[in-house]
């Protein structure tokens, strides 16, 4: 029987996720923590820093015999469940999310939208998804994908 292998979200340590992310490669696994860099003020300087973008949490690209091995890596907790199911996070949505991260995604105008306008996401990555705008303030744009679970914001 041929084990597939599919990403699945693990747990780690607050504030652990790019270490726990390298122990996890140096060990052989396919492992991807989305980062992103911000701003960050303190009284004296502000600096760019690279801030995950799951707190808490690394993608790992894994088979089921290899399930255990993971937590011979300290700062790792446990896997993220769906349904009382291991949860299993699909390919194109690892590519989606990479691709935004990039910055190579084209720059999208919200123009002339209500709240509680629906909306087909295909222009931001998330074909055959339709999402509700649930805010609009001057700069930003909160759109509702119900289908996934979550809100992204857009800037306008």
């Amino acid at each position: 029987m041929v084990q597939t292998r599919n990403w699945h979200v693990i747990y780690c340590k607050a504030n652990t996720e790019k270490s726990t992310a390298c122990k996890l490669t140096e060990k052989g696994f396919k492992v991807y923590c989305p980062t992103q860099v911000q701003v960050r003020q303190w009284s004296d300087r502000k600096k760019k820093v690279e801030v995950p973008v799951l707190p808490s949490m690394i993608l790992i690209k894994i088979n089921d015999k290899q399930r255990n091995a993971v937590f011979e890596v300290p700062q790792v907790h446990r896997y993220l469940f769906f349904n009382r199911k291991l949860a299993v996070v699909r390919e194109e949505e690892v590519a989606t999310l990479q691709h935004y991260l990039s910055g190579e995604h084209k720059k999208v105008s919200v123009t002339s939208l209500q709240e509680g306008d629906e909306m087909d996401m295909d222009d931001l990555g998330f074909k055959g998804k339709r999402g509700v705008i649930k805010k609009l303030s001057k700069n930003q744009c909160w759109i509702h994908l119900e289908s996934l679970g979550f809100i992204i914001k857009v800037d306008r």
